[in-house]
């Protein structure tokens, strides 16, 4: 069926030579030996002077394809470590790699300066080796086959060392001086710390008057809070319980002389705490011997300590601070109208040879009400809520003021 079979043949042979022709180039390509790794410097300069400032910036290429991978040392070039003998490496950096097909391209540029005593000379740059590795794999999935250490020298690179100073240069000239946005930088920032400094010693002066002064009312107070050796709950406790030791023995015995006197030195221990919130204290040890009018308060907070509690307060004192908060129109509690009448009556039982049981009676039974009341008022909770309602009158006070 074929007219021209040498024709055909003809043909058919030509486009077998074009495909083979077309397909050498990647073979050759892809089994031709290059080289592992290619390194070459380039300079921002071709020339300087000494101690002049310029840089220099090392590429390298190395093979990374499916097959072949390059590793090299890139340890010694980093610009911390790499030494370049006459010149002084000043600082540098890494810049990220590139890639292509067949390459991978990494780069450091580093900052030099000549410091060595020679000049209008061409100095070369040390001889620098890098350390690689060539990683071989049949196929892609296959385990690399690593070979030995190898070493590539990388290539010189010259640069002249000028004079000292330029040739037309007729004198040595200082430093320029800063532009007038640099002096007025510097300004600001000297204002700055000025003021910083200022605030700072001013905070300081404060806090020192502070501690002075704190020093100062300690030192005034240091009789007063060494007389106070049991804490305030602990005395109007036993407050509290001797009230309640005379109330049983005034039901065995009936009020005797040493009984009423008992009874008034406890009602008047409670009405001092009433009217000044405090009542006076000394030290007791087993050599004290205890007067009339004073009880033994044992802290539980401190076994070891104990104190001698005594007050002078009387019907006449707790009347004088009655009538004092009801002219400043200050509340006037519950407990110094009991404390009152109690201590009117056994002020009055302390004059009188024959005492009547009734008053007594009744003025006991008004004292204990007050003695609890005091006691009430002297807890956390309503401490607190006092000075929260004397900040509230001190605040709507200061409201009418303005």
């Amino acid at each position: 069926m074929v007219k021209y079979p040498f024709r055909f043949g003809i043909a058919s042979a030509a486009l077998l030579l074009a495909a083979g022709a077309m397909a050498q180039p990647s073979t050759t390509l892809e089994n031709a030996e290059v080289e592992p790794i290619q390194c070459w410097w380039r300079t921002s300069a071709s020339s300087v002077r000494v101690g002049e400032t310029f840089s220099v910036i090392l590429t390298c290429a190395v093979l990374d394809t499916v097959s072949t991978t390059v590793v090299p040392d890139q340890s010694r070039l980093d610009p911390t470590i790499l030494q370049l003998t006459p010149f002084e490496v000043i600082g540098g950096a890494q810049a990220a790699d590139l890639r292509t097909p067949l390459r991978r391209f990494f780069q450091y540029e580093y900052s030099l300066r000549y410091i060595g005593e020679e000049f209008d000379v061409e100095m070369a740059l040390p001889s620098l080796s890098v350390s690689y590795r060539v990683q071989s794999r049949a196929s892609q999935d296959a385990a690399a086959i690593e070979s030995r250490d190898r070493q590539y020298l990388l290539p010189a690179h010259q640069i002249r060392v000028l004079s000292l100073v330029p040739l037309t240069a007729s004198d040595i000239r200082d430093r320029a001086p800063d532009t007038f946005g640099g002096i007025e930088s510097r300004r600001f920032r000297v204002n700055v710390l000025n003021i910083s400094s200022l605030t700072l010693f001013g905070l300081g002066a404060v806090i020192l008057v502070w501690a002075l002064a704190r020093a100062v009312s300690r030192r005034s107070r240091t009789v007063t809070m060494a007389a106070r050796l049991a804490p305030d709950r602990a005395v109007l406790n036993s407050v509290t319980r001797e009230l309640d030791e005379v109330g049983r023995l005034r039901l065995v015995e009936g009020w005797t002389p040493e009984l009423t006197a008992r009874a008034a030195s406890v009602l008047r221990i409670a009405a001092s705490y009433a009217v000044s919130g405090h009542a006076a204290q000394s030290a007791w040890t087993r050599r004290t011997k205890t007067s009339e009018g004073q009880i033994i308060v044992r802290s539980r907070l401190r076994p070891g300590r104990s104190a001698v509690v005594s007050a002078s307060a009387t019907a006449a004192t707790v009347a004088q601070e009655f009538s004092r908060r009801e002219a400043e129109e200050d509340t006037v509690g519950p407990a110094l109208v009991d404390l009152q009448s109690a201590l009117a009556a056994f002020d009055a039982t302390a004059y009188c040879r024959e005492p009547a049981n009734g008053d007594l009676d009744d003025g006991f039974a008004s004292g204990i009400r007050g003695a609890a009341a005091v006691r009430r008022d002297f807890r956390l909770v309503a401490r607190a809520q006092r000075a929260l309602t004397q900040s509230a009158l001190w605040t709507r006070t200061s409201e009418w003021v303005r």
